[in-house]
């Protein structure tokens, strides 16, 4: 077990590096909407969390949802090891009408 979690941690690691590099267009559409008041972001299907450990870097409230447990795992250990305490992550399936 403690093998598994150190090739997680290599592996988010690695990622974490690149995520600013390969960041997707949108999340380079909400960084510049700060400018506008924008502070709150709510990313559905986040999967293992490149664009919700992005945008908590530049400092906006993230809720990441997504259905995957093991997704919602990797991001929370993700954030924690960033030092990244403004991403939050819920485990919802986008079939259900919450809003």
């Amino acid at each position: 077990m403690d093998g598994d979690v150190g090739r997680v941690l290599l592996r988010l690691a690695s990622i974490s590096r690149l995520a600013q590099e390969n960041c997707s267009i949108y999340c380079r559409f909400f960084v510049s909407s700060k400018e506008h008041g924008a502070r709150i972001f709510l990313n559905l299907g986040c999967g293992v969390g490149r664009n919700s450990i992005y945008l908590g870097q530049e400092g906006f409230d993230v809720i990441g949802v997504d259905i995957s447990r093991s997704a919602l795992k990797k991001t929370r250990v993700w954030a924690k090891n960033e030092g990244i305490p403004n991403v939050m992550v819920l485990r919802c399936s986008m079939r259900a009408r919450v809003l």
